[in-house]
């Protein structure tokens, strides 16, 4: 079972100091501002080298982060095999502000961690066992699989990137996307896998299978608190009616069911009629489930805000035409990049007054172009 070698404390007087040195000892701009107010607060001058933080008490440095909204509730960092010396604050482990977000697989021992640091939209990627995959990125995203995507903070162009991790390492699979959206349906864990604070580190949350093995209601009971339990339930993610419980409690669950279930139609169609609108189900689709009519008009129908742009690429504007000309209230749900189209507001239009008559479609496009797109 996965393990993360991580550390969780409320930071002292020591971690305090190496903190601040942390943030200065950054490439970001918030250093310059914290070099300032040392400088002007307590007169302290000089390159990292020769700076000297121990001059400061906890309340000094308490106040410096809090003017810039940097302090730390809690601290992060990887567990290291020798002993590090506790005064020296410039060769402390990095520390991080909080876990932003994990992916596991059963049966494994490999996992990945997002972290951020100093409090910001910055974030590193290690494995579980703290080797280092990706350093300071402005958005960080992990998906099932190990596929991760991420922008970098120093790309200025904003592109996205896509990487997969496999043993804690990248093989070779890299995508270039866009500045304003992903190239791919990307398969975002969200908060699916959590970690637990224990007496022996950081562990997934899991109980015992045998505490509820043969017990339907004990089983049904766990699904019913937490839908992703179902991951350590072996066969039982095979079983149609606790994948059922499991799905409509988190949809995230989904993405733990056997190959079987995720990749049968009347399975998903039938999982698709209770999801939430936000569910993000079609994600987690095979490609040929995804290019399904029946699948892409149920999730158009039920849960059009679990779609993005890019979801919509795998379609022609005449599939929406269509669809809007079957049920004109198909037009309400897509994005507003397609409401923009001309042919698909056209063929609205058309449909609006056939529905409407010559007096009400008048008076439907009056409150038509007040609408946000407009």
């Amino acid at each position: 079972m996965v393990k993360y070698e991580l550390t969780k404390k409320e930071p002292n007087l020591f971690d305090l100091r190496a903190y601040l040195f942390q943030m200065l000892a950054s490439d970001f701009k918030f250093s310059t501002e914290l070099v300032k107010a040392l400088n002007k607060k307590y007169s302290i001058t000089g390159s990292l080298d020769e700076i000297d933080l121990d001059i400061l008490s906890r309340d000094q440095i308490v106040s410096v982060l809090e003017n810039q909204n940097a302090l730390p509730k809690h601290i992060f960092f990887f567990s290291r095999k020798e002993e590090f010396n506790l005064a020296d604050y410039k060769h402390y482990p990095e520390l991080f502000t909080d876990i932003e977000q994990l992916s596991f697989e059963e049966d494994s021992d490999n996992g990945l961690v997002v972290l951020e640091k100093f409090g910001r939209q910055i974030y590193n990627l290690f494995t579980n066992n703290g080797v280092g995959l990706l350093d300071d990125c402005s958005d960080l995203n992990l998906g099932v699989d190990g596929l991760i995507e991420f922008r970098s903070s120093d790309d200025l162009s904003g592109n996205w990137n896509y990487e997969r991790a496999v043993g804690g390492q990248f093989v070779k699979n890299g995508l270039k996307g866009y500045l304003t959206y992903p190239v791919i349906h990307f398969p975002d864990v969200y908060d699916r896998d959590q970690i637990a604070l224990t007496n022996n580190g950081l562990e997934p949350k899991y109980v015992e299978f045998d505490l509820w093995q043969g017990n339907d209601y004990k089983i049904t009971e766990i699904l019913e608190e937490d839908g992703c339990m179902i991951r350590y339930m072996g066969d039982l993610r095979d079983n149609e009616e606790f994948a059922v419980i499991a799905c409509k409690q988190n949809f995230l669950a989904f993405s733990l069911l056997s190959k079987r279930l995720k990749e049968d139609k009347n399975f998903v169609l039938r999982v698709l009629d209770f999801t939430a609108e936000d569910a993000c189900i079609f994600r987690f689709l095979s490609s040929d489930l995804q290019k399904d009519e029946d699948v892409f008009d149920k999730v158009i129908s039920r849960s059009p805000d679990s779609l993005h742009i890019s979801d919509f690429s795998i379609y022609s504007l005449e599939k929406f035409v269509g669809l809007i000309n079957q049920d004109v209230n198909v037009f309400s749900r897509l994005p507003y990049v397609f409401k923009e189209d001309k042919d698909i507001e056209s063929a609205y239009f058309k449909k609006k007054k056939e529905l409407l008559g010559d007096e009400g479609f008048k008076k439907f496009m009056t409150e038509y172009n007040k609408l946000p797109w407009h």
